[in-house]
């Protein structure tokens, strides 16, 4: 099968492989080990590899003298002289193991320049979505996003050929979003202009059209799951805070958790096991519209109550340096730890070792750290946003709060006075979110292609 990825997901060149945000290629590698070939459209980065970042892999059926073996297959590349953006050169990689990425200039509308620019790059995109799709014989674009958009407006010269959407934001109509985003939902659900198509939201929403097929995602396999003892949020009481005076002399970047390794075997700072610290953890970009300077807040709130707490961070963003300066000016770097982006596996040992994840985003699709958390037994406390309170059982495996910080507070409190319902809903969340594993999600793609 010739399948066809349309997604604005930046993607980067390292190694003579290409890389891109590492839950995006977990995910699309799940689809490709059923394709023989790939063409991917999507905007290429000049940018380094990040520890957040993963590469693309074809399995391929090879049938040999020896039988039929599984190859993963590597690249090799054949650099192109496209130019996209003034002197930026990008390859138009054509692999010989049947994966070819077609680089576009990314675009946003903005502003009223960025705007006429946008206008200039549009037709030799969608000229370049228009390629790949007649070319594949399955079509599966990536919304909602500028790129993802076009291919909503291409993919109806195409009513034919199968197609899949994975919208990964928010489907709740009655939510505030982006004019671009509604068009794309309007499209996607419009039986006329998308024929042929399945469109996988997250969620159960009512008064949805035949295109429309509640879904689902997976960050964990079967093989990683391991019995977690419930953390006991017993005797996590009270205690006298300590004064600590604020002297900006002593400003210095413990916070950053520079001496504070997760690597490896290495354990979250100092909290080996419980140790008496209620631990809090956060998971996701440092940016406006996921707030994480309201979780350190919580934190600090928390500190002045009289509780023992600590908050471990990941994640990056233009918010870290306001988050920091909040942690300096507040004496709080021996109990809020900044550790940028982390492996997988050193954000699942903070997740193992966590009371609470404290994430209260203004806008999700499927909140994947949500369902992290869960399956590991570690308690969210998170947002009303799309449908985040069918994953939390309307209550039964977490808490469903709003931006204000008494409140957030107020759901720690009634937990840490109430071990047994804190327990409940833990193991209620692991029960939930094992049900949602790699394999699982594996064999729901399967019956799409």
């Amino acid at each position: 099968m010739k399948f066809a990825i349309i997604t604005h997901a930046e993607h980067k060149l390292h190694e003579n492989e290409i890389f891109a945000y590492e839950p995006y290629i977990k995910e699309m590698n799940l689809w490709l080990k059923h394709i023989d070939e790939v063409q991917i459209v999507a905007p290429v980065s000049k940018g380094k590899r990040s520890e957040i970042d993963s590469s693309y892999q074809l399995k391929r059926q090879i049938f040999n003298q020896l039988g039929n073996d599984n190859i993963v297959c590597h690249p090799q590349l054949d650099w192109g002289s496209h130019e996209l953006e003034n002197e930026y050169k990008i390859p138009d990689q054509v692999r010989n193991d049947g994966i070819k990425l077609i680089g576009i200039p990314s675009f946003d509308i903005t502003s009223l320049n960025n705007s006429m620019n946008a206008l200039l790059k549009i037709p030799k995109i969608c000229y370049k979505i228009y390629q790949a799709m007649q070319w594949a014989d399955h079509i599966h674009l990536r919304c909602p996003g500028n790129i993802g958009l076009l291919g909503c407006f291409v993919q109806i010269l195409f009513p034919k050929k199968p197609k899949t959407v994975k919208y990964a934001g928010n489907w709740d109509r009655t939510s505030k979003q982006p004019r671009s985003y509604r068009l794309q939902k309007w499209i996607l659900s419009n039986t006329f202009f998308t024929r042929n198509c399945k469109v996988l939201v997250y969620g159960e929403w009512v008064n949805q059209s035949k295109n429309i097929v509640p879904f689902f995602t997976a960050s964990y396999s079967e093989k990683e799951f391991k019995a977690v003892e419930i953390r006991s949020v017993l005797g996590f009481k009270k205690q006298i805070p300590n004064q600590v005076e604020n002297d900006e002399s002593e400003r210095h970047s413990a916070l950053d958790a520079e001496s504070h390794e997760l690597d490896n075997d290495k354990q979250i700072p100092n909290q080996a096991e419980n140790d008496g610290i209620l631990k809090f953890i956060y998971v996701g970009g440092l940016t406006p519209g996921k707030q994480p300077l309201l979780s350190v807040q919580v934190i600090h709130k928390l500190k002045k109550k009289g509780y023992n707490v600590q908050l471990d961070m990941f994640g990056d963003g233009v918010e870290r340096t306001k988050i920091s300066d909040y942690v300096l000016d507040n004496s709080l770097e021996e109990i809020v730890f900044l550790h940028g982006n982390s492996t997988k596996e050193v954000v699942k040992k903070a997740y193992q070792q966590a009371h609470f994840l404290v994430f209260i985003s203004k806008s999700e699709g499927w909140p994947k750290v949500v369902a992290e958390a869960m399956f590991w037994g570690c308690v969210p406390i998170t947002s009303n946003v799309s449908c985040v309170p069918e994953m939390l059982g309307n209550g039964s495996r977490g808490t469903i709060v709003t931006a204000n910080l008494d409140e957030i507070v107020n759901a720690v409190e009634n937990y840490v006075n109430n071990d047994s319902l804190y327990a409940h809903h833990a193991q209620n969340g692991m029960d939930w979110s094992t049900l949602y594993t790699l394999e699982k999600f594996e064999e729901e793609i399967k019956k799409l292609l």
